[in-house]
């Protein structure tokens, strides 16, 4: 968890920086269900980054890895729901409905990241039924690496140990 690289912090950074226009991109709408999204998210943005700075080393870092690992995902699932909504069902993409939509999505992707951030490592490995595996995709280097079994394995620590 130590030897977090650069990329790791500096896309949660960007996405916030991306998140940030959307909020204010929700504040210019009208209605008050728009403003309501935005002024949640950036609840839970600026939570994050006072977490962030109040929280010991361990679980700030393993925020910053699942922030690295969701920004991403929020990226990917926020592009389809525009391109899914706009083409397939003729949705304006100014339509408040579109908004709102991307603003619930960011806000479950805002509110996971920062459950990832204050629980840290070690509640999100008790967590049942995949809770072990997912802090292990949120601790690993790259997506990729899933493959390997040293790397990705539902065993108990010391048993993981002994067989390497």
């Amino acid at each position: 968890v130590k030897d977090a690289s650069h990329i790791e912090f500096a896309l949660p950074f960007t996405s916030g920086a991306a998140q940030l226009y959307f909020v204010l991109a929700l504040f210019a709408h009208r209605g008050w269900l728009c403003r309501a999204f935005a002024l949640v998210i950036l609840v839970l943005e600026v939570s994050w980054f006072i977490s962030i700075v109040c929280l010991p080393e361990d679980r700030r870092l393993f925020g910053i890895k699942s922030k690295a690992k969701l920004s991403p995902v929020w990226g990917i699932v926020a592009c389809l729901t525009h391109v899914l909504c706009t083409r397939f069902f003729d949705i304006d993409w100014l339509a408040p409905a579109l908004w709102r939509g991307q603003a619930a999505t960011l806000m479950g992707f805002e509110a996971l990241g920062l459950f990832f951030l204050v629980a840290g490592v070690d509640k999100v490995a008790r967590l049942p039924i995949c809770g072990r595996a997912l802090a292990q995709l949120l601790l690993s280097r790259g997506w990729c690496r899933c493959r390997d079994a040293s790397r990705f394995t539902l065993e108990p620590d010391e048993v993981a140990s002994t067989s390497e």
